[in-house]
């Protein structure tokens, strides 16, 4: 059940966007972020959706831990978005994009963390919370080399530029209000519609390039392509499964297990079973079709 300190010396503020179908995924993020928090943590939680059901909302809020936490289920317009392109990867809905919103959401905040929800947190958030982005607007970590912004002309985004992974971001909110930047993002969305592959990140990085404070590697791991690179840390404080392969539909892709220990947790542990007992059955049926027609 959902727990509060009366008087919390540490509150870490984070966002996230998501529509009902990801709320279980969701739930294995948050039950990572509350196992790893400290004692005299305080987490607030704002889920962005248009669509989240009430079934999804009671089991997120009945993760069991001792942790200090509260959600905020806030619906957003979707029809906001029109204007934003869809993404070139088929599992990333539009939803994504909310993020926008989040320095007017909350009018009174400073600053906050923002999350995807294909990922687990093995460290005290509030260490991320607390660093100092006073002179940026942003802070992320480097995308995967691979990604060289090859879609992206020069005059969009300058080639030296080393484009960010935005599934870990610390935000400037106080900055962001009076740059006008959520305004530039929509501006820019608009603008380069038939350029971004990803939009919301493409958005990001194309309107803040001059803005980014770069984060260390160890918050925003990568697994699924450590082909692509090796990036540099001690530790992984966030595991972060971005691209198509998921824990929960290649249930032994790269460091998958550190998943499955949180998903074992989760409220929604059932339907996590559910989907890899689908994918793994699906797999299965796309071997045999191979072999038949091969």
């Amino acid at each position: 059940m959902t727990k509060t300190l009366e008087n919390p010396s540490k509150n870490v503020e984070v966002f996230f966007t998501i529509n009902d179908s990801y709320a279980k995924y969701l739930s294995v993020t948050l039950v990572s972020i509350l196992k790893n928090a400290r004692p005299d943590e305080h987490y607030n939680f704002y889920v962005l959706t248009s669509d989240i059901s009430e079934e999804n909302k009671n089991k997120l809020n009945s993760i069991k831990t001792n942790t200090s936490y509260e959600i905020e289920f806030i619906n957003i317009q979707k029809d906001l978005f029109d204007v934003v392109a869809e993404s070139s990867q088929k599992h990333i809905s539009k939803e994504t994009n909310y993020r926008f919103l989040i320095s007017s959401i909350k009018p009174n905040m400073d600053k906050c963390i923002f999350l995807d929800a294909d990922l687990v947190v093995e460290h005290s958030l509030w260490d991320l919370m607390n660093q100092d982005i006073e002179n940026y607007s942003l802070a992320a970590v480097n995308d995967i080399p691979y990604t060289i912004k090859g879609w992206l002309d020069e005059t969009i985004l300058p080639k030296k530029y080393t484009y960010k992974n935005t599934g870990v971001i610390l935000v400037n909110l106080k900055k962001w209000r009076s740059d006008n930047i959520e305004n530039k993002l929509f501006e820019n969305s608009e603008k380069y519609a038939d350029d971004f592959l990803y939009p919301d990140q493409d958005a990001l990085n194309v309107t803040l390039a001059s803005d980014i404070k770069t984060l260390k590697d160890e918050w925003n791991v990568f697994p699924c392509f450590s082909l692509y690179k090796e990036q540099t840390f001690d530790k992984p404080k966030v595991i972060h499964w971005a691209g198509y392969i998921k824990p929960w539909n290649r249930i032994f892709c790269h460091s998958s297990h550190h998943y499955w220990l949180y998903a074992f947790l989760s409220p929604h542990f059932k339907d996590l079973v559910k989907d890899i007992v689908c994918n793994i059955k699906l797999y299965r049926v796309f071997r045999i079709l191979k072999l038949i027609y091969s």
